[in-house]
């Protein structure tokens, strides 16, 4: 059946007779309505069998928990043990989000997912010029060793799965603070789960909070997955490949895992390079994606991204183990959707994209707060956000039954389009060379650029409605019932003094060294886990560590890149 010749009457002239109808909506408003998921897949009136792609020798049989995955990584879903589910917090000093996180673990969060703020995302001390009024405000601040210590002080590793949201070049950074975290509360690095997301490729077309070059950025990311796979630490998952950031910057689901998955062999390769076998680091590896708002192709999206990993592991590496095939997702809900016009409707938002990620089968799913679009998220909404996981979770049935929606012809329809769909976006990528190639050359973000734009202008065409935004806006005084959070005032001062007596209470001389042998380490192919380990056990700051680190590599231009 031919999708596009089933729509009904054609809308105006103006826009794609084949996308769209025209329909009385609320109140007599004529709305324009786009009959395509997000990606652009023309939908039919309805689905039968012959939507089926008939050439799939695993649709029919393919159970849950067998190869390649498309029903999910076990045969039981969740009936044993449900998502993990936290959220991304953090602001202001150690202090703020100590109390944050403990509050958010008694509302039954499964670990804490650290934010931190710009400067310690770009390698800087909090009392460096550029770092001026940007410290703690959409995360921790995190200078050094100290501040890590005293953020867990009260929260034990070994009962907090922790998630560290550090996709740039300070993932090597955050694997030593925890390797010094474990030798200060006395576990095992291997007693407690740390999730690292240390996937520096994204940040160059994605959020710009890159500090290396490419090449050494890459290096120092698998230099962590090295030494996580050198020192047997099976419970951490030392990457998480972002396809999210793809999504986050306008992307389509066809870019999120197509272009996911193509930087996921950047990694790869590099880390076969080193000699490592597939099967050894292959359990190890994680996507990190979006969770948005068409709930049936993004439960079709999850399904065909296990199904292209599972190939690609199995069929291009030779993967022999079902834990190298398998795929395994975290991912945040979708912020980019939030809204800051009438705010209370992000709850329903946000309640769709973790239901869709429910049953889609993720591993580790992050709900957003509903006033994310209006400021640092306030102890009210991030409980609510914790307790909508919750009542997905316990107070319906979607985790009784592995793949809910397997079966449903629609949704094979989707979860085959898109495996189709995401091949050939592959494909294209790689015949430019890769990502790295695709990436310099401004490809990747151009085509970004060309999803997002098209997806805008059907908002402002109204061809695409957003509830209180381009329509069904509700009266109002123009107040909001949701007052924005607001951090303390003195609490970057408080920070840039804790960073001080952090200076005053080490030996200089030590942390020269440190710094010496750390700089030699990256003039020659050693592994950083250790140097940085040794730095800053010493007490050497984010800044000092970054700064030794870009005398050798370099700071990254962005040439070539339309951002």
């Amino acid at each position: 059946m031919d999708a596009q010749e089933t729509h009904g009457p054609p809308g105006s002239s103006e826009h794609d007779p084949d996308a769209i109808t025209v329909e009385e909506a609320w109140k007599g408003e004529k709305v324009l309505r786009v009959h395509s998921t997000d990606s652009r897949i023309p939908l039919a009136p309805s689905y039968g069998p012959e939507d089926l792609k008939a050439a799939d020798e695993n649709a029919p049989g393919e159970k849950p928990g067998e190869y390649p995955f498309t029903r999910g990584l076990t045969p039981d879903g969740y009936r044993q043990k449900v998502w993990h589910f936290d959220l991304y917090a953090g602001f202001g000093n150690v202090e703020d989000a100590r109390e944050r996180y403990k509050q958010l673990l008694e509302g039954g969060a499964s670990g804490v997912n650290i934010a931190l703020d710009l400067p310690t995302q770009l390698g800087l001390d909090s009392d460096h010029g550029d770092a001026l009024g940007e410290v703690g405000r959409v995360g921790v601040a995190i200078d050094a060793f100290d501040d890590v210590r005293d953020l867990f002080d009260e929260i034990p590793l070994a009962e907090a799965g922790v998630v560290f949201t550090v996709g740039n070049c300070i993932g090597p950074m955050a694997a030593a603070w925890f390797v010094l975290l474990a030798e200060h509360q006395r576990v095992d690095p291997n007693d407690f789960v740390l999730h690292l997301q240390n996937d520096p490729l994204k940040e160059f077309t994605g959020r710009g909070t890159f500090i290396f070059p490419i090449e050494p950025s890459i290096r120092l990311s698998c230099d962590v997955i090295e030494y996580a796979v050198r020192n047997r630490l099976d419970n951490w998952k030392p990457i998480g490949i972002c396809g999210s950031q793809y999504r986050w910057s306008g992307g389509d689901a066809v870019q999120e895992i197509a272009f996911g998955i193509a930087s996921a062999r950047i990694y790869i390769d590099e880390l076969l390079r080193r000699g490592l076998d597939i099967d050894e680091f292959g359990p190890l590896l994680e996507l990190h994606l979006a969770s948005d708002m068409d709930l049936l192709e993004e439960v079709a999206k999850f399904r065909a991204a296990r199904r292209v990993w599972a190939r690609m592991m199995k069929e291009d590496y030779g993967a022999k183990l079902p834990e190298s095939q398998q795929l395994r997702v975290s991912l945040y809900t979708a912020g980019y959707r939030l809204t800051a016009q009438e705010p209370l409707n992000n709850s329903v938002r946000i309640t769709l994209m973790a239901l869709a990620a429910a049953l889609g089968g993720v591993q580790h799913i992050g709900t957003l707060s509903i006033d994310e679009a209006l400021a640092t998220p306030s102890q009210e909404a991030s409980r609510l956000a914790v307790a909508t996981q919750n009542i997905l979770a316990y107070e319906t049935s979607i985790g009784s039954v592995a793949d809910p929606l397997g079966g449903s012809w629609l949704v094979e329809h989707l979860t085959d389009e898109l495996e189709g769909r995401i091949k050939s976006s592959m494909d294209d990528v790689e015949q430019i060379g890769g990502v790295i190639a695709a990436l310099k050359s401004g490809y990747l973000r151009g085509r970004i650029d060309d999803s997002a734009y098209a997806y805008q202008k059907e908002i402002e065409e109204g061809t695409r409605t957003v509830v209180g935004v381009n329509r069904f806006k509700q009266q109002s005084n123009g107040s909001s019932s949701i007052k924005p959070f607001k951090i303390k005032g003195k609490s970057a001062e408080r920070q840039i003094e804790r960073l001080l007596r952090c200076r005053q209470g080490r030996s200089q001389a030590d942390v020269d060294e440190a710094l010496e042998l750390m700089v030699a380490a990256a003039e020659g192919t050693d592994n950083m886990v250790e140097p940085l380990i040794n730095a800053f056990r010493q007490g050497a700051t984010i800044g000092e560590v970054c700064d030794g680190l870009r005398g050798v590599f370099g700071s990254w231009r962005d040439e070539g890149v339309a951002f």
